[in-house]
């Protein structure tokens, strides 16, 4: 607050508010230009609404690739239906196997 009575503390305190909007500015730009990626569980997750089920697997020790199996109401089991790439990280293989799922029209 910028209220003690003193002219020049009185325009520090307004130059400091002023820097301050300007900082929260600058922010607010920078986080509008990230993308933000969502966490492996929420992935994994939005699969089994759709009734997908995502299983994420290590091929080496720094590659990672996910299978897809649907559930199949009729014989109340899984089926497979689709293997991503190999890929960098678990959340890729995950995002990858969503965004198939998603082109299936789930």
């Amino acid at each position: 607050m910028c209220n003690n009575g003193s002219i020049v503390k009185t325009t520090e305190c307004l130059q400091r508010q002023s820097d301050i909007a300007k900082i929260k500015f600058i922010i607010e730009r920078k986080l509008d230009s990230y993308t933000w990626r969502p966490r492996l569980d929420q992935l994994l997750s939005e699969g089994d609404k759709r009734k997908y089920k995502i299983n994420i697997n290590a091929s080496n020790k720094t590659q990672w690739f996910s299978d897809v199996e649907c559930w199949d109401e009729e014989r109340q089991e899984l089926y497979f239906v689709y293997e991503t790439d190999d890929l960098d990280t678990p959340e890729d293989a995950a995002g990858q196997a969503l965004l198939w799922i998603l082109e299936q029209g789930a």
